[in-house]
């Protein structure tokens, strides 16, 4: 069998009820059985989180072991998680910079803390608490629980260490530019600052120079024409130029951002076509 049976996962579920109860009661509600049997699933598939992309509530592949040694070894690999969750949140606050976009200072500064303060590994490690009202360049909701908040986190600490190589005004500039009131939309800060990056290295304008005139969206819509069918990827190869050459090393700022170029060059035909380029690259 490639699974284990409800009938393996349920000593699990009494087990783990009887301490959510202290054994002084026999019984819980249908709903609390339902969650701590999802808290069950939640630990024992952290066993093989690299080979099971996205969970299925009842499906639980088999791993070496019975069922409860395997529930227990992988509530050890999740109380791990949450360790690793502050390690680099702390790293991240030692030099965050919000450029005062409230939804990115708001999720920093309290929604992380609020998860590392009430998160239940023990009874409810598939819950994550925190709502990821920033936008990410990669969806966390793919995952749930502490899986999904240390993976939001770590693309956060990446955006970070993108945007930290530059000024905060002049991050801060791009923004403004972008839109007046940037500082309270839900959006993506990094995608914002990469676009208007590329957008420079296209007209080979100096990337100190964060605004575009008309004549440089004219030179950016003829770019764009004339790459055609081959804009994501003329785009990948611009902007792995960027990171080549401002961070040596810079792979996984790399695989991060690049996670925006299909959105990019499908805003950038659009733009060429209505004659909006401002809105994409500032």
């Amino acid at each position: 069998m490639n699974e284990y049976s409800m009938e393996e996962l349920i000593p699990v579920v009494v087990e783990l009820s009887e301490k959510y109860t202290s054994k002084e009661s026999t019984s819980i509600s249908y709903q609390k059985a339902q969650q701590l049997m999802e808290a069950v699933i939640y630990c024992i598939e952290e066993l093989d989180m690299s080979k099971i992309p996205e969970r299925e509530l009842y499906y639980v592949k088999r791993v070496e072991g019975d069922a409860i040694e395997a529930y227990r070894e992988g509530y050890q690999l999740v109380i791990k998680k949450v360790i690793k969750v502050k390690e680099i949140y702390e790293k991240v606050i030692e030099q965050f910079q919000s450029y005062q976009n409230q939804c990115l200072e708001e999720t920093v500064l309290k929604g992380i803390p609020g998860f590392l303060r009430y998160y239940d590994a023990k009874f409810a490690p598939q819950d994550h608490i925190l709502t990821f009202d920033y936008p990410t360049l990669i969806d966390p909701l793919k995952q749930c629980g502490v899986d999904a908040v240390y993976s939001y986190i770590s693309y956060i600490a990446i955006e970070q260490e993108f945007l930290h190589a530059f000024s905060n005004d002049y991050v801060r500039d791009i923004l403004e530019n972008y839109q007046n009131d940037y500082e309270t939309l839900f959006f993506n800060i990094s995608s914002v600052v990469m676009r208007n990056m590329i957008g420079a290295m296209i007209v080979k304008k100096p990337l100190s120079k964060v605004k575009f005139q008309d004549g440089d969206y004219q030179i950016v819509s003829s770019w764009v024409v004339q790459q055609k069918e081959h804009l994501e990827e003329s785009l990948t190869e611009l902007l792995r130029i960027l990171i080549q050459k401002g961070y040596p090393g810079g792979q996984e700022i790399f695989d991060y951002l690049k996670n925006d170029i299909d959105d990019f060059s499908i805003e950038l035909r659009n733009a060429c076509k209505h004659d909006c380029l401002s809105h994409v690259i500032g």
